[in-house]
């Protein structure tokens, strides 16, 4: 990306950037913070009908590291956080993002961006990866955002 890696974490770590690049997301609250660097946050997501909307409860870590930035994220158990009957827990297995800075160019980052979860209950596994394919496109739109402050969700972005 042509962006600084500061930016991508800045951008990343600020849950308010879901909204703009997951279709899914619906809202999430803090459950308890240890540090600047690590906390616990249920986050829900819209499915769609008739599926049962989804949950997540993780440890989020988000870290300076030399020149790099790491935000991490996998579900865990919280007595803080009772499961909600109106949603299924389901499970992060992991989640995160590696922005890597570029040497020779300090306003240029190399972004990796790794998935894997569980929605759990009853979801056929080819509705759980029918929408892989667009797993991708979560990198592309947080660079329409940080670019061109693009402020709405456009599946076809």
């Amino acid at each position: 990306m042509n962006i600084p890696p500061e930016k991508v974490f800045s951008t990343v770590v600020d849950s308010n950037h879901l909204k703009y690049v997951d279709k899914y997301y619906m809202s999430n609250s803090p459950v308890e913070k240890f540090d600047d660097d690590h906390s616990i946050v249920n986050y829900r997501y819209k499915f769609p009908f008739p599926l049962t909307n989804r949950d997540f409860v993780v440890l989020e870590v988000n870290k300076k590291v030399d020149t790099n930035y790491v935000a991490l994220a996998r579900s865990v158990n919280s007595s803080a956080c009772p499961v909600n009957k109106s949603f299924v827990r389901g499970e992060i297995l992991v989640s995160g993002y590696f922005i890597k800075s570029v040497p020779e160019s300090p306003t240029q980052s190399k972004v990796s961006f790794l998935m894997q979860c569980d929605p759990k209950g009853m979801l056929p596994t080819f509705l759980v990866n029918m929408d892989a394919p667009n797993a991708p496109l979560v990198l592309h739109r947080i660079r329409l955002l940080i670019e061109k402050g693009v402020k709405t969700f456009n599946p076809k972005a």
